[in-house]
């Protein structure tokens, strides 16, 4: 059977349809490859290094970062036996605070907490003339400060048990042969840059 002449113009029509889209894709690739080529033949890596010191830290009380003790002696020691607490003595203790190895200033907190067997007379003051009472047993006392970078300061609080009468007797008398104390905690946060 003979082929008719308009398939066979229609399939030459096809090939040479195809012919073109495929020089015209062809044209496209070698064109992209051309610019791809133009722009990758000058290419730099640079590596760089950021660097920075950190700046030094330390708050310390009593001489530690961690933790301290106090003795609670009266400062008329030759009074009672063995440096021990009794009606009509009074003292003092003193916490030291530094930031002598910083860079940077700190913002303090101390608060005073856990106290065991205190006696019901015993009062605590921030003057050495024992005039100003400070009820650091109160929930929420603390005393609060800035220091500066390097610096060094410090807090006294004072305790006096008052010699009672004969109605603070009983109350002196059941404090006897106790073992008082309780708990400051000092926290020294760095101070806001």
């Amino acid at each position: 059977m003979a082929r008719s002449s308009s398939s066979i113009k229609y399939k030459a029509e096809e090939k040479r349809r195809r012919a073109i889209i495929l020089a015209i894709v062809l044209f496209f690739i070698g064109l992209a490859m051309i610019f791809a080529g133009t722009y990758a033949y000058y290419r730099s890596n640079i590596t760089g290094t950021v660097s920075a010191t950190i700046t030094s830290w330390s708050f310390k009380a009593n001489n530690d970062a961690s933790s301290f003790t106090i003795a609670l002696t009266p400062s008329q020691s030759s009074t009672t036996y063995n440096s021990t607490m009794a009606p009509g003595t009074s003292g003092s203790f003193t916490i030291a605070l530094s930031t002598a190895n910083s860079d940077l200033a700190a913002d303090y907190t101390m608060t005073f907490s856990n106290f065991v067997n205190k006696p019901a007379n015993l009062k605590f003051y921030s003057d050495s003339n024992f005039t100003t009472e400070t009820d650091i047993t109160a929930s929420g006392y603390s005393i609060t400060g800035t220091l500066n970078a390097g610096a060094s300061t410090t807090k006294t609080i004072y305790w006096k048990w008052a010699y009672g009468n004969d109605s603070s007797v009983t109350t002196d008398n059941s404090s006897a042969d106790k073992n008082v104390s309780f708990t400051v905690t000092v926290v020294g946060k760095q101070r806001q840059v």
